[in-house]
C-alpha cells in the first residue's frame, strides 16, 4: 500500500523532470531515477507518464487559481480586482519558469491530454473576469472576449519565454490589453442568447 508522501515526491520529481528534459524527451525511468523509486512504487501511483505528467498539471493550475484568487479576494475595486488577477497569473506563470512553459505548451495541443484541463482553468479565469465586469456594475459581456483576452497573454508568455523576459514590459502590455478591453465594455459584444428547445 502506498503514502501521501511517496506520491508527493513521485510528483515533484517528475516535475523537475519536465522542467529539465522537456515532456517529450522525458521518460517513466527518468521519473523514477529523480524520485529513487522502483518502477513498481510508481505504477502503484500512476499508470504512465501521461498520468503522472496530469498529476503535476493539476497541480501547478491549482497553484495558480489559489494565488489568482487570494489576490482578488484581498483586493475591494472590481476594476482592481482584474489587475490584481492578471498580476498574480502573470507572476505564476513566469514563476514557474521552465516546467511551465513545458506545460502551456503541451497544453495548447487540442490532441493532448492536458488541453481539456487547460480548458477548464481558462474557463475559471474567464469567470472571475466576467465576475468582477458584473460586480462593477457593466453590462454582461460575451465572455469569449475575455476567453480571447486570456489566451492572447498566456501567448505573450509563451513567446517572451524564449529569450529573458522583461517583467515590468510584459505587465504593462498585459494590463494595457486588459484595460483596453474593460473601457469598452458598453461596445462589446453581449453574450449569446441560448436558445430554449420547446419539445
Amino acid at each position: 500500500m502506498g503514502t501521501p508522501e511517496t506520491r508527493a515526491r513521485i510528483v515533484a520529481s517528475a516535475r523537475a523532470v519536465f522542467a529539465a528534459r522537456g515532456i517529450g524527451p522525458a521518460t517513466v525511468q527518468h521519473v523514477l531515477d529523480e524520485a529513487s523509486v522502483s518502477r513498481r512504487t510508481f505504477y502503484q501511483y500512476f499508470k504512465s507518464k501521461e498520468e503522472v505528467l496530469s498529476a503535476v498539471y493539476d497541480e501547478v493550475i491549482g497553484d495558480m487559481v489559489r494565488a489568482v484568487d487570494d489576490r482578488v479576494r484581498r483586493t475591494a475595486d472590481p476594476v482592481g480586482k482584474i489587475s490584481a488577477g492578471v498580476d498574480a497569473w502573470l507572476d505564476h506563470q513566469l514563476d514557474g519558469g521552465a516546467l511551465f512553459v513545458a506545460l502551456q505548451s503541451e497544453a495548447v495541443r487540442p490532441d493532448s491530454l492536458l488541453f481539456p484541463r487547460r480548458e477548464a482553468a481558462i474557463d475559471v479565469l474567464v469567470a472571475a473576469i466576467d465576475g468582477s465586469v458584473v460586480e462593477a456594475g457593466a453590462s454582461p459581456v460575451d465572455p469569449l472576449v475575455f476567453r480571447g483576452l486570456v489566451i492572447g497573454i498566456e501567448g505573450l508568455v509563451l513567446h517572451l519565454s524564449q529569450g529573458d523576459v522583461d517583467r515590468s514590459r510584459l505587465r504593462r502590455v498585459a494590463n494595457a490589453l486588459m484595460f483596453a478591453v474593460m473601457s469598452n465594455l458598453a461596445e462589446l459584444p453581449s453574450p449569446p442568447r441560448v436558445r430554449v428547445e420547446v419539445g
